[in-house]
C-alpha cells in the first residue's frame, strides 16, 4: 500500500450480529507500527483511493455524496479520490500548512 508506519493484512470474519450476520466477509487489518512515521489524515484518504480503484465511486460516496463534501469542505477532496491523485493533493495540503506556520512563526511566545 506504501503507507508508512502501517501494514495492512488480508482477513476473513463471519460477524455474529449485524447487517452482514453468518455471512463470511473479506477485508483488510490495519495495525499501527510506527505511530511517529504514520500520517493518519493520508492513510485514510490513500485506502479511500484504493477502494475507489477497486470498487468503485459507488460504493465509496453512494450516492449522497453530498455528506462527505460537506465535512471535506468542498468536492476536492473526493475528485482527486476519484481521480486517483490524492497524494498531490496531500503535498498541498502540507505546503500550506508549513507556510501557514512561517506566518504565525513571531506570534508564538513558546
Amino acid at each position: 500500500m506504501g503507507l508508512k508506519g502501517i501494514k495492512a493484512r488480508y482477513i476473513r470474519f463471519t460477524p455474529l450480529y449485524s447487517r452482514y450476520e453468518g455471512e463470511e466477509c473479506k477485508g483488510i487489518q490495519l495495525h499501527v507500527m510506527d505511530r511517529n512515521a504514520l500520517d493518519p489524515i493520508a492513510a485514510a484518504l490513500r485506502l479511500l483511493e484504493l477502494i475507489v480503484k477497486e470498487h468503485g465511486e459507488e460504493l465509496v460516496f453512494g450516492s449522497n455524496y453530498g455528506h462527505f463534501d460537506l465535512l471535506m469542505g468542498n468536492e476536492t477532496v473526493r475528485t482527486h479520490v476519484i481521480q486517483g491523485d490524492i497524494a498531490a493533493h496531500i503535498e498541498h495540503w502540507r505546503n500550506d500548512i508549513e507556510e501557514y506556520k512561517m506566518r504565525i512563526k513571531q506570534y508564538l511566545l513558546y
